[in-house]
C-alpha cells in the first residue's frame, strides 16, 4: 500500500510538468522550425489549474504517507522538489512564450531558379547571409508606428507596421529590391519569392 501511495504521489507531482513541457516544446518546435503558430493558451491555463489541483492531492498523499511511517519522509523529498521546481520552469516557459509572441516567424521559400536572396532589411535592422538558402525560417520584431492623433478608443490608436524590403539577385546577376509582405507581432506564415516578384 505504501509503494502504491508513493507511485500516486509521483504521478500527481510529475504529470503537470511533463504534460506542460510537452505542450511547450511542441509549440516552440512548430514556431521555430516550421513557422507555424499553435494556440496553447487554453491548454496552458488548464495545465496550470491541474498543477494546483494535483499538487494539493500530492501533498495530502504525502501527509498520509509520512503519518503511516515517521521515518519515510525521505522517500517523498523528490516529488516535493518536483512540485517546487515546476513553478520556476513554468515562469521560464511563460517568459519565452511572451517574448516569442512579439516576433513574427516566416518560412521563406526561394522557388526561383538561379536566384539568390541577398538581404532582408527595414529601417530598424538588416539580415544577410542567405546565400544558397532555398527554404529557411526568418524571424524578426515587427516595429509599429503609432499615429497618436488617430485614436480608435481611449487606449487604442491607429498604427502602421514598418515596411520590410528584400533584395534578390536574379539569373542575370542584377539585384532588385522588392517589398516584403507585412506581418504583425506573433504572426507566422509562409512567403514564396515567386509571389513577391509577381506582385511587383
Amino acid at each position: 500500500m505504501k509503494n502504491k501511495r508513493l507511485k500516486i504521489i509521483y504521478a500527481f507531482s510529475l504529470s503537470p510538468l511533463i504534460f506542460g513541457s510537452i505542450t511547450f516544446f511542441y509549440w516552440y518546435y512548430s514556431r521555430v522550425w516550421f513557422a507555424k503558430n499553435i494556440d496553447i493558451e487554453l491548454t496552458a491555463f488548464f495545465t496550470i489549474m491541474a498543477y494546483f489541483l494535483f499538487g494539493i492531492i500530492a501533498l495530502i498523499q504525502c501527509s498520509i504517507y509520512v503519518s503511516e511511517r515517521k521515518s519515510s519522509w525521505k522517500n517523498i523529498r523528490t516529488p516535493l522538489i518536483i512540485l517546487l521546481i515546476t513553478i520556476p520552469i513554468t515562469e521560464l516557459y511563460s517568459s519565452i512564450h511572451i517574448s516569442f509572441e512579439q516576433k513574427a516567424f516566416i518560412n521563406i521559400l526561394n522557388d526561383i531558379n538561379d536566384s539568390e536572396i541577398v538581404r532582408i532589411y527595414s529601417d530598424n535592422f538588416e539580415k544577410t547571409n542567405y546565400k544558397d538558402k532555398k527554404d529557411f525560417i526568418f524571424s524578426y520584431y515587427p516595429v509599429y508606428k503609432y499615429d497618436w492623433t488617430q485614436g480608435i478608443s481611449d487606449d487604442l490608436y491607429n498604427y502602421k507596421i514598418n515596411k520590410l524590403r528584400i533584395e534578390i539577385k536574379l539569373e542575370n546577376d542584377s539585384i532588385q529590391t522588392f517589398e516584403f509582405p507585412s506581418f504583425s507581432k506573433g504572426q507566422c506564415g509562409t512567403v514564396r519569392v515567386s509571389e513577391i516578384i509577381r506582385k511587383e
